[in-house]
């Protein structure tokens, strides 16, 4: 199985359909699955952009670095 095929997973977990499905929303994650719950947000959601926040710079270039591993395009 390939992890960009797990984001999409999340769609039955409660959190992640009450965000999707939201004109607005807040979801915080523990910083280990942030890549993993951003993931499926795009994949699971239609909206753009999606606006992910970070507490450094240095921890959102990690962010977008992880993010590759379950996107099929880069980030940028």
């Amino acid at each position: 199985m390939r992890l960009a095929s797990l984001p999409s997973r999340l769609r039955d977990e409660p959190a992640m359909v009450r965000v999707v499905g939201a004109a607005s929303a807040t979801l915080a994650a523990p910083v280990a699955a942030q890549p993993f719950v951003v993931a499926g947000l795009l994949a699971l959601g239609d909206r753009r952009p999606v606006l992910v926040v970070t507490a450094t710079g240095l921890a959102a270039e990690h962010l977008a670095r992880d993010l590759g591993t379950f996107l099929a395009e880069p980030v940028d």
